[in-house]
């Protein structure tokens, strides 16, 4: 429950929530408020009957006089559509301290009006106080010390009452009753308050979802505008038909009919990798890349300047090669191979395979730096792809030269 009550303060206002347990009191008082009044002229009848009139006249005068406050002091608060957080304060404060003053007149009327302990009068004064006091817990119990100030400070006066009259146990009884009262009124204030943040923050959420409804509606009249103008432009250029068909929270085809246009002779990949003009390399080139189509292109190229390529998409398809024909010249390798391999790994294994060190060359679509510095801290060439033909061939001849090959 701690971790429920915690969730709603987190999301609700605690200015709105004490606005609303004032006006929930208010409310249960205005309900009430007919048999109040019965109750404070029986009560002030009484009085006229065991006191004089003066007295009884000066106590009714008293009572309504408090009540009034109660009543002025939350009219004022009413003023403000969104009241502060001092605003609300103060308007608490006040009204306790003439629902103290309420309390202490009914306990006047119990110390005056009562001749002895069982009498008629006494009797009934003692049910309207109790009555009234059990009473007021639903009505201005939502707010927990409006509830303490009137109960402890209508109830003073009859406890006293009867501790003069020597009923000190029926004292204590009257004591109990107002500590179970309070208990009570405390947990009631809880629930009620319980209630108002839940309330809240339902009103939020119908809130949030009208929003969200009115934001989903407003895309899509949007979006169908859009598609309605795209259906319109993309069919002036191509000369053709197009249609839109779309369906809410899965998307939009759109479908585009044209006539077939004539065929016209394209420039295939192939032609750019043997258009790389170059002078003739009559190399073996160990060749190891695990990418096919960046493998086919170096081939093509490396073929159109005439070497002799041993390919591979792997370390052991490349050991494989070289088990079979050791006579290579240069090893071309990407860096990072599968499993986990590199081409640095790769070039020691040839090496050892052949026998012999190996002209090298690296080749990374990695720009890492530090990568780079690695690389060429063990002296391997390195070139970045996408390869430039013209670099592959500088790098080619510049390894051979200084293995003094091509």
């Amino acid at each position: 429950m701690h971790h429920i009550d915690h969730d709603i303060d987190h999301h609700v206002n605690h200015n709105e929530i004490k606005k609303s347990q004032l006006d929930y009191v208010y409310e249960q008082s205005v309900v009430a408020a007919t048999g109040y009044l019965l109750a404070v002229f029986v009560t002030a009848y009484l009085g006229w009957v065991a006191v004089d009139g003066v007295t009884s006249m000066i106590w009714l005068i008293s009572v309504m006089g408090c009540s009034f406050l109660n009543v002025l002091f939350y009219s004022v608060l009413r003023k403000y559509d969104i009241p502060q957080k001092s605003e609300i304060t103060l308007c608490i404060l006040c009204t306790s301290i003439s629902l103290i003053l309420l309390g202490a007149v009914w306990s006047v009327a119990a110390l005056v009006f009562m001749g002895s302990a069982v009498s008629l009068i006494s009797i009934t004064i003692i049910t309207i106080i109790v009555v009234m006091v059990s009473g007021a817990m639903p009505l201005i119990g939502a707010v927990w010390l409006y509830f303490v100030a009137f109960s402890i400070s209508s109830m003073a006066g009859l406890i006293w009452q009867y501790v003069e009259f020597g009923y000190v146990g029926v004292a204590l009884v009257f004591v109990g009753f107002l500590i179970a009262m309070n208990v009570a009124a405390y947990k009631y204030s809880r629930i009620i308050t319980r209630a108002i943040c839940i309330d809240q923050r339902n009103l939020e959420l119908v809130t949030e979802v009208q929003l969200s409804k009115n934001a989903t509606e407003k895309a899509y009249v949007e979006r169908s505008s859009f598609l309605a103008a795209a259906s319109h432009d993309l069919r002036q250029p191509f000369n053709a038909d197009v249609s839109v068909e779309s369906e809410i929270d899965v998307g939009s085809t759109f479908t585009l009919r044209c006539n077939l246009g004539e065929k016209r002779a394209g420039r295939c990949f192939e032609d750019v990798a043997l258009n790389t003009n170059a002078s003739s390399m009559d190399l073996t080139v160990l060749l190891v890349d695990d990418e096919p189509t960046v493998r086919y292109a170096l081939e093509l190229i490396l073929e159109n300047w005439g070497c002799k390529i041993l390919s591979a998409n792997s370390m052991s398809a490349a050991l494989d090669q070289v088990s079979s024909d050791s006579n290579i010249d240069i090893i071309v390798s990407d860096y990072r191979l599968k499993a986990g391999e590199t081409g640095i790994d790769l070039i020691k294994k040839v090496q050892e395979v052949v026998g012999r060190r190996v002209p090298s060359l690296l080749v990374s679509g990695d720009t890492n730096p530090q990568l780079v510095r690695e690389i060429r801290a063990q002296h391997y060439f390195l070139l970045h792809k996408p390869v430039k033909p013209a670099h592959l061939q500088k790098a080619m001849r510049q390894l051979m030269a200084l293995n003094g090959g091509v």
